[in-house]
């Protein structure tokens, strides 16, 4: 198996952290988030992974091959302008002659990757999904049937069999008087793939394409074999500030605050809970930090008294958690 990483966002829901941040590398959780991308590409037993990058792609490539480099291989796929998911993948397409392992650089899950190929290799499939069990109807639900195929994704193979676009506005009815149900149980897509070398085939070689909307469904309408591996571990993606918040807390494991090399902590200051001060950050003397995520190169001015908050920036820029 070999793998790949999409790291070439902007981030711009976590603005203005990410502007000088590259989006893999903020702190979350003890960790940074492409590190839980990397557990996935340890899981499946890869000592080569292709990284996709854009957005201050050569300061996530020195700083990913600092914390990865010794122990695998990196491949740099630099984007001039973004190519989208599907994009990303038909870029690096020369890499891949076997099953690829496709994780986004923002997603932390618990996920049994090599249960999901034996699923993958057993059924034949083309492609398969990491989803999760949807607790209520919506757009972008994944419909699998009993059997685990999936049959439509956001409603857009069944908006095709009625010769209407694939891709409709979020909220509105996907095919009138048409029973979203009649395609399977919803689940929710997780931000892993495993693809064959025949998927990454039909994605379109334009310069910039959706995966799922012009690759996924089409493929599937086709008849393309398309498996739906439903996990029940945890998962986040750390897509806004609340989102971050709710992964550092879900995934959590540490049993004292984490203090990063590099970080500068003051005198008189405490760290309780789950604190995380990344690399770079200054803690400035007699403050108090309850449940904090300190962001690389972050300042913290002396006194400061937070609890449950983010803090980015040179002067002590924060958001609050409810």
């Amino acid at each position: 198996m070999k793998a790949m990483i999409l790291a070439a966002g902007y981030g711009s829901r976590l603005d203005p952290l990410t502007k000088r941040l590259p989006k893999p590398l903020v702190a979350c959780a003890g960790r940074r988030l492409i590190d839980w991308s990397f557990d996935l590409v340890d899981q499946a037993g890869c000592d080569r992974v292709v990284i996709n990058a854009h957005h201050l792609g050569e300061e996530l490539q020195r700083r990913v091959t600092h914390r990865h480099g010794q122990r695998l291989k990196i491949d740099w796929v630099f984007e001039e302008e973004l190519r989208g998911t599907g994009g990303g993948v038909k870029g690096a397409e020369h890499f891949f002659d076997e099953t690829m392992l496709l994780a986004n650089a923002d997603i932390l899950i618990e996920l049994d990757l090599m249960d999901m190929y034996g699923e993958h290799v057993l059924r034949k499939a083309s492609a398969s999904m990491a989803v999760h069990p949807a607790l209520e109807e919506g757009y972008g639900v994944v419909r699998c049937d009993e059997n685990g195929r999936v049959r439509d994704l956001r409603g857009g193979v069944t908006r095709l069999e009625h010769g209407l676009s694939p891709s409709p506005i979020p909220g509105e009815s996907l095919v009138p008087g048409v029973s979203p149900s009649a395609k399977g149980e919803p689940f929710l897509f997780r931000g892993i793939h495993l693809l064959e070398p025949e998927f990454i085939a039909k994605i379109p070689a334009e310069h910039f394409s959706c995966i799922v909307g012009q690759t996924y469904i089409p493929q599937i309408h086709a008849g393309m074999n398309v498996l739906g591996f439903s996990t029940a571990g945890r998962w986040a993606d750390a897509g806004t500030p609340e989102r971050l918040f709710a992964a550092h807390e879900l995934f959590w494991k540490a049993d004292a605050p984490v203090v990063e090399p590099g970080a500068d902590i003051g005198l008189k200051t405490e760290l309780l809970g789950r604190t995380h001060v990344a690399a770079g950050a200054q803690v400035g003397h007699s403050c108090r930090l309850e449940d904090v995520l300190v962001q690389p190169d972050a300042q913290v001015p002396p006194r400061t008294v937070l609890s449950r908050a983010i803090v980015y920036g040179r002067r002590g820029q924060f958001w609050q958690m409810k």
